[in-house]
């Protein structure tokens, strides 16, 4: 159940802190929406530091956390503003959540779904296969491959580098040139919103 919530906040902590501020408008509530204000800046600021942080030391952090102790995840939660008090739920916390953090198959997964589905939108109403791939079925393709080579397709994004989408290409029998391209393409410069921003939301969750 955590780990469901801590996905769901994941996937919506950005759209609640853009539209925090509009739920107590300035007219109706003036005090409360400055405050407010002032929250949304601070944290934004403390979120900005910690994504610092983690782009920095993002390796000795997977292997801290995957132990539950380290020096780097001392600083990254001080750097989040969280009470001392706290420290060791948080790290207890991150350590439970490790695979959630750093071996997410559905979240990797779900960019190359979709640029599957864009580029081979089915044909019509009585033939919703993707290049004669129902969805279920690419969609396992696709996380075989993800879960299977986690860490492999982790460096390719890094390095802008396709092996693994190359592997899953050929699967999905992606041979139009064009479309093939598009394909292996789809994860370059998204290393950080699919990688750094998992570890730095995870944190982040913490400090309310």
């Amino acid at each position: 159940m955590y780990k469901i919530k801590l996905l769901t906040y994941l996937l919506t902590l950005a759209l609640f802190v853009s539209c925090a501020s509009k739920e107590n408008h300035i007219l109706v509530n003036p005090i409360s929406a400055v405050w407010t204000n002032i929250e949304n800046v601070n944290y934004s600021a403390k979120e900005k530091k910690v994504s610092t942080y983690v782009e920095k030391y993002y390796d000795l952090l997977k292997r801290e956390i995957k132990k539950g102790e380290g020096i780097h995840i001392e600083e990254v939660v001080r750097i989040a503003s969280i009470k001392n008090t706290k420290f060791s739920t948080v790290k207890l916390a991150l350590k439970k959540d490790y695979s959630t953090i750093f071996h997410n198959v559905e979240i990797i997964s779900e960019p190359i779904i979709h640029s599957f589905s864009r580029l081979y939108m089915p044909k019509s109403k009585d033939d919703k296969t993707m290049n004669g791939f129902t969805f279920t079925q690419a969609w396992n393709i696709i996380q075989n491959h993800v879960d299977n080579k986690y860490d492999l397709l982790q460096s390719d994004v890094k390095n802008k580098q396709h092996k693994i989408l190359i592997e899953i290409a050929n699967d999905l029998h992606i041979n139009d040139a064009k479309k093939r391209t598009i394909f292996l393409n789809s994860l370059d410069n998204k290393y950080k919103s699919l990688y750094l921003d998992l570890l730095t939301t995870s944190i982040m969750v913490h400090t309310n």
